[in-house]
């Protein structure tokens, strides 16, 4: 799914903030969407997840907010 930029990962000790969306299925594929999420941790570092590691962040107890 894509969230707007400026979403908030927050929870399981995580406190980022979206910066883009990467959509990864290529055209053509008949595969589930795949996506890659950028994040900035509040110590201005980079952090990356997938939509699957997302959704098991999610399924853990972490909270978005957009």
């Amino acid at each position: 799914m894509i969230y707007p930029n400026g979403t908030t990962l927050s929870g399981l000790g995580l406190k980022l903030t979206l910066e883009d969306t990467e959509f990864l299925t290529e055209p053509g594929s008949c595969g589930e969407d795949e996506f890659l999420y950028h994040w900035r941790t509040s110590d201005d570092r980079s952090h990356l997840t997938t939509h699957v590691e997302l959704a098991s962040l999610l399924a853990d107890g972490a909270t978005l907010n957009y």
